[in-house]
Formats: structure tokens, sequence, C-alpha cells
């Protein structure tokens, strides 16, 4: 199908055509594919060519957001700003700090926690440090819980508890 896209080459659906054509409606049928289409809204075949190469994405429109959908994305939207290429978050004290995810928010938990200045410092501090850094993520407080938990240095020194405590019989 592809000759039908050279330049000043007349329109003809040959049996190659088709053929190529029934060929693409079984592969898009049995071929696990990244959203489920909805077979009652239109298509839209996007294609792109260059000197080597050439390329096509089918794509579907999907309906638009209902009236709550849209109150409560520009309510949540409204606390953030883009300012490429990061994302700020604006907290509630209006200190913008930047969001970070994933392996770069654990390397700034680490960081705060066992780094120079670190010091293995329990949970809130830990969180508070990263925080005073200027940086956010939704869960921080999670975050730092498992790393403290998970580090070894905290938990053969850490406080231990009254309840933890062998209990003191008198003799």
């Amino acid at each position: 199908m592809t000759h039908l896209l050279e330049k000043e080459t007349p329109f003809v659906f040959s049996k190659d055509c088709i053929d190529a054509f029934e060929t693409l409606k079984k592969k898009l049928i049995e071929a696990s594919i990244l959203v489920v289409l909805d077979w009652n809204l239109p298509f839209k075949l996007m294609c792109d060519a260059s000197d080597f190469a050439i390329g096509a994405v089918l794509g579907q429109r999907r309906r638009r957001m209902s009236s709550q959908q849209k109150k409560k994305f520009f309510k949540d939207v409204k606390h953030y700003f883009w300012d490429d290429p990061y994302l700020f978050w604006i907290c509630a004290d209006q200190i913008i700090r930047r969001c970070v995810r994933d392996q770069e928010a654990y390397d700034i938990l680490k960081s705060c926690h066992e780094g120079p200045t670190g010091g293995h410092h329990g949970v809130n501090f830990t969180a508070k440090k990263v925080f005073d850094a200027g940086f956010f993520w939704p869960t921080i407080y999670k975050d730092a819980h498992d790393l403290v938990k998970s580090c070894d240095s905290c938990q053969r020194q850490g406080k231990i508890s009254q309840r933890d405590e062998m209990p003191q019989n008198v003799i």
C-alpha cells in the first residue's frame, strides 16, 4: 500500500492493497494494543515519511471529561506550574517546591538521610530536610519511613522503645 503514497501516482486500490488492508485489520484485532478501541468512534490515520523510512499511527479521539472531572482537574492543577523541564508545586505555606519522582526522589531522600549533613535522623526530620532542600513528592513520608526502616545503621543504633526493653524484675 505504500506505493500509493508516491508522488504523482494514480490511486488504484488493487488486489495487493486489499490483501494488505485485510492483513492490517487482522493484526489490529489479534495483536496486543495499548488501548482498547471503541469501534463506534471514527479512526484517524496519521502518517509520516522521510527519505529512508515511513511510519503510521492509528489514533482515536476519546470523549471529553465530565464536568466533575474537569472541576477536580482544574482544582488540582492550580497548585502546580511548569517551568521547562521541571514541574513545581505551590505548597500550602506558599513555598514553591520542585516535584520529583522514582529514582531521583530516592536519591534525594538517601542523600538527606545518609549524606554528609544527614546524620541518620528519624522519619520526620529526614522528610523536613527534603522539604527544606526545596523538593516534594506525594509519598515523601512513606518513603522516608521505608528508608529509615531499611537503614542498617539506624536499626543498630536507634532508640529502644519502652515496649522493647527487657522487663526489670525486683530481686
